[in-house]
């Protein structure tokens, strides 16, 4: 699973490089993209999972707060009093504000590595839920195909035997009548041979459903 996406946006490049300078420190530092506050309006919702803001005046940062709302992506803001804390807060009630005071970086920071790892931890949870989806679709797939393919063997049993019996009577009939017969014995065994590869496929399908969940316990055993 990738790491979710981070962008810094602010109009002072000194917050972005404090930024940068200091979590690069970390061991699992997460894909950082740095923009200019001015060029927030033509960001994409899928081209970052966290946005970190700062370094901007309480009147900028409320416009752009508005902007990066409507995304409805995780905002981190940094304000520089408790007066634009508040008004942060009342523009996008769903982000998280931290009053830029004493020491504020180490704290910040502190905040961006735990909020990264919720959202990997989200990202995790989702994909399992997708991943145990897939499966249940597919066991629902699989119940079906054997069904299915019992009862057309068994009218298929019918089908080839009745096909035989009518073969015993050869001197009774004509050449196409024969022709016919054998016609039907022959597809009988194109649809036999079908289904043998139906059977097959859905062998297949247990065993590449159970590699996918070996795949998942390593993967979130590593995570772990």
């Amino acid at each position: 699973m990738s790491q979710p996406a981070v962008l810094i946006v602010s109009g002072q490049p000194e917050f972005s490089q404090s930024i940068l300078t200091r979590w690069q420190l970390e061991t699992n530092l997460p894909p950082v993209t740095v923009v200019n506050c001015d060029l927030c309006e033509s960001l994409a919702p899928d081209s970052f999972d966290l946005a970190i803001v700062g370094g901007l005046p309480s009147d900028r940062l409320e416009t752009l707060l508005r902007q990066l709302d409507q995304l409805g992506k995780t905002l981190l803001v940094l304000a520089p009093d408790a007066a634009t804390a508040d008004c942060a807060r009342a523009v996008a009630p769903r982000s998280i504000v931290l009053e830029q005071i004493d020491e504020w970086l180490t704290g910040f920071l502190l905040l961006a590595s735990e909020t990264v790892r919720r959202l990997e931890a989200e990202s995790r949870a989702r994909q399992a839920a997708q991943d145990l989806a897939a499966s249940e679709n597919n066991a629902k797939l699989g119940r079906y195909i054997t069904e299915q393919r019992h009862a057309i063997n068994n009218a298929l049993t019918s089908v080839m035997g009745n096909s035989e019996l009518l073969a015993f009577d050869a001197a009774n009939l004509s050449a196409h009548q024969l022709s016919q017969i054998e016609t039907i014995r022959t597809m009988s065994v194109r649809i036999h041979e079908i289904m043998q590869r139906l059977s097959s496929l859905e062998s297949e399908t247990k065993w590449m459903e159970k590699q996918k969940e070996h795949e998942r316990k390593k993967q979130a055993s590593a995570a772990s």
